[in-house]
């Protein structure tokens, strides 16, 4: 389990992207003791994005994160599609990876659907796995809430 904001800086305007701030949290209270990480990590990344069509759009980040029960930082990318299948449905596709200071670089991709029952309210269901060895098999779910500002 992992807390996150999404802070948005900047409007999508012609070729200039949608800018948001993205960061999130590993707190050790999120699993049990033969789970939880050795200390609590963290992630900021700049998020960016363009409208393609009335249908699909493209987002990319670049950051940077320290957990994994190290003390060293890794350089984070992700690079996503994503396109509305229906008001209400949503699939998606990503490569993503890290570039930790000491060791080598790892490369992902996944996919998966959303679900938005509500214009504040997000589900999603996604799978993937590793590009580079490490991760045989991702499957997992989410929910995201959004908190309009006044």
């Amino acid at each position: 389990m992992l807390l996150g904001l999404k802070l948005d800086i900047a409007e999508e305007k012609g070729s200039m992207p949608e800018i948001a701030l993205i960061g999130h949290v590993f707190p050790l209270f999120s699993a049990s003791a033969d789970y939880r990480p050795e200390t609590t990590g963290i992630d900021f990344r700049l998020s960016l994005s363009h409208t393609l069509s009335e249908k699909s759009s493209l987002g990319y980040n670049i950051g940077a994160e320290w957990g994994n029960d190290s003390p060293e930082a890794a350089a984070i990318y992700t690079l996503a599609y994503g396109y509305s299948l229906s008001d209400k449905f949503g699939f998606y596709a990503e490569l993503y990876g890290d570039l930790p200071e000491d060791s080598s670089a790892n490369h992902y991709w996944d996919a998966g659907f959303t679900y938005l029952p509500c214009n504040d309210l997000q589900f999603d269901i996604y799978g993937g796995t590793s590009i580079t060895q490490g991760q045989d098999l991702l499957i997992g779910m989410g929910l995201s809430y959004r908190v309009k500002r006044k």
